[in-house]
């Protein structure tokens, strides 16, 4: 969980990204945010999700597909 500093500057990354064009989801596996609206946009698609070892990308697959159940460990 970030605290207000680490919120804002998540907004910046965020806002940095869509003035550029790219649309923003901001999720969490653990916490659910963001889940279903990240599910809904992968619907139906092929999707790459890459991102730093360790950041929660089989987290939030998981959270999305749960029969996948892909390995996770604590970082």
């Amino acid at each position: 969980i970030l605290n207000d500093e680490g919120l804002a500057y998540q907004q910046e990354i965020i806002d940095i990204y869509e003035r550029i064009g790219y649309a923003c989801l901001t999720t969490s596996a653990t916490e659910g945010e963001g889940v279903e609206a990240f599910r809904a946009l992968l619907d139906g698609k092929v999707t790459l999700l890459s991102g730093h070892s360790g950041v929660g990308k089989s987290s939030l697959v998981n959270a999305i597909a749960p029969d996948l159940n892909l390995r996770t460990i604590e970082v």
